[in-house]
């Protein structure tokens, strides 16, 4: 019966215990960590909401955009974007300021593992209404204050404010 010299073997594991451990380091390399709030330039974000008995308070890093002339289902409108991702939380919402009058709101919130998401955007035939809200925004220069009062389809209550260092326009790239 043959059998592997046991130098052979030390040396074949050896081998494939170093091809082991180098892949995930090739890997990693070929992965760039992609920015969740995306591409746009980030400014200060303070956040301080109250997520049904949970909080949401946050200053760091995030998106706020503006879009002058954008619309929503094909109904001009200025639009207001707020992204921010930390290890815990997510907010990612937009209000929309039809040009003919009247504020509609997209709200996602995540806290720990529990997602809130409101709707109010309805134009038409087009949009579906998901829970309640209202937003008004305060500006000041560039920055601006949203305070929120929703509620979530579940009756999870959704208060406080959202406040950005500026308002910024999107990068072309974006598609928006």
């Amino acid at each position: 019966m043959l059998s592997t010299p046991p130098v052979i073997s030390f040396v074949t594991s050896a081998a494939i215990a170093a091809a082991l451990s180098f892949s995930p380091v090739v890997a990693a390399q070929k992965k760039p960590r992609v920015d969740p709030d995306g591409p746009d330039p980030k400014v200060s974000v303070t956040i301080a909401l109250a997520v049904g008995a949970a909080r949401y308070d946050s200053t760091g890093q995030g998106v706020c955009l503006e879009i002058p002339e954008g619309s929503i289902y094909a109904e001009p409108a200025t639009l207001y974007s707020v992204r921010q991702t930390t290890d815990k939380q997510r907010l990612n919402m937009t209000l929309y300021r039809l040009k003919k009058g009247g504020d509609m709101l997209t709200l996602n919130v995540t806290v720990g593992k529990d997602t809130h998401s409101v709707s109010t955007v309805k134009v038409g035939e087009n949009g579906v209404a998901l829970g309640s809200a209202t937003a008004k925004l305060e500006r000041s220069g560039s920055a601006g204050t949203l305070t929120i009062d929703a509620t979530d389809p579940k009756g999870v209550k959704i208060t406080g404010t959202v406040t950005c260092a500026a308002f910024n326009r999107p990068l072309s790239s974006n598609g928006l």
